[in-house]
Formats: C-alpha cells, sequence, structure tokens
C-alpha cells in the first residue's frame, strides 16, 4: 500500500467522514508501512556508511592508495598537507549539497548532509591496522567495499561524496 493510495482514499471527493472501517484499517496499515519503510532505508544508509568506511580506513587510507571525487581530493590534501580527511570531506561537500537541494530536493540534501557528516565521523574516530600488503587486493577490496557502500547510499536517496550528487542531476 503506498501513500498515494491512502492520500487519494483521504481526499477523494472530500468525503473523509464516509469512511468505513476497511479504510480505516487500510490507512493505518499504509502509514505503518512507511514509517518501517523510512527506518529500513535509513539502517541501509548507514550499512552503506559503514562499508565505506570501511574500505577507506582498513584499505585505501593506510596504504596510500587513493579514491574518487571529493573523498580523493581530501586523501590527496591529507597526503601533502597534512589536512584532515574528514574536515576536508566536510567543508569540501558543501557546495554540492547546496546544489541538491536547489536541484534535486530538500529530502535528498538532508540526507547527504547527515551521511556526509556521520561518514566523516567515522573517519575521524575509526583505527584500523593495514589488513594486507599485497597492492592487488587492497584496491580489490578497497574499491568493493566503497562501492558497495557507495551504492547502497545511493540507492536509498543520499550520497557520500559530492561528486556522486553532479552523477544523479
Amino acid at each position: 500500500m503506498t501513500l498515494e493510495y491512502a492520500s487519494s482514499i483521504l481526499h477523494w471527493r472530500n468525503l473523509h467522514y464516509h469512511w468505513g472501517i476497511n479504510e480505516i484499517i487500510m490507512f493505518k496499515q499504509s502509514m505503518k508501512f512507511l514509517k518501517n519503510y523510512h527506518i529500513f532505508q535509513n539502517m541501509q544508509i548507514l550499512f552503506g556508511i559503514v562499508m565505506c568506511s570501511i574500505g577507506l580506513k582498513a584499505f585505501l587510507i593506510p596504504n596510500g592508495f587513493l579514491d574518487g571525487g571529493i573523498t580523493g581530493i581530501a586523501l590527496l590534501l591529507n597526503s601533502i598537507f597534512e589536512i584532515e580527511t574528514s574536515i576536508s570531506i566536510l567543508w569540501r561537500t558543501s557546495p554540492y549539497v547546496i546544489l541538491a537541494y536547489v536541484y534535486l530536493s530538500k529530502k535528498v540534501a538532508l540526507k547527504s548532509l547527515i551521511s556526509i557528516f556521520i561518514l566523516s565521523l567515522f573517519l575521524f574516530f575509526e583505527n584500523f591496522s593495514p589488513i594486507t600488503d599485497d597492492k592487488l587486493l587492497i584496491s580489490i577490496f578497497g574499491g568493493l567495499f566503497v562501492g558497495i557502500g557507495i551504492g547502497i547510499t545511493v540507492k536509498n536517496g543520499a550520497v557520500l561524496d559530492g561528486t556522486e550528487i553532479l552523477g544523479v542531476l
């Protein structure tokens, strides 16, 4: 049951005082479904953030590999100027979040801002020792974890890197 169906029942010819018990039950079930769906969607976004941060902190960053987009620029600035990666990600993605607010929606911009903030917190506080020294395994598993994290997050309406907003546009 979707919100559109429940809304059409609610607003159909402004006769909401003629509802029967079945319509009321269906409306309540649809609202419960939507609440559970948003919780599930936010949990998937959190899982994507964790996957991306594991890929970055356990594989790519300790071994000197770079990622693409704003995250890659932040990693490059960290290696050259010793600027903290998480802080650099936060302030470099702000123009892209504004773009998302203007061109996509307020919801996507808010979800993206929260996701980027949580990713920055994870990158700041997580500490992993390098898992392997093999460059092939680092690139495969680092890319796999980061790619799965970004894919899950984008699928659920948020982004972890500012340049992904350009891809969504």
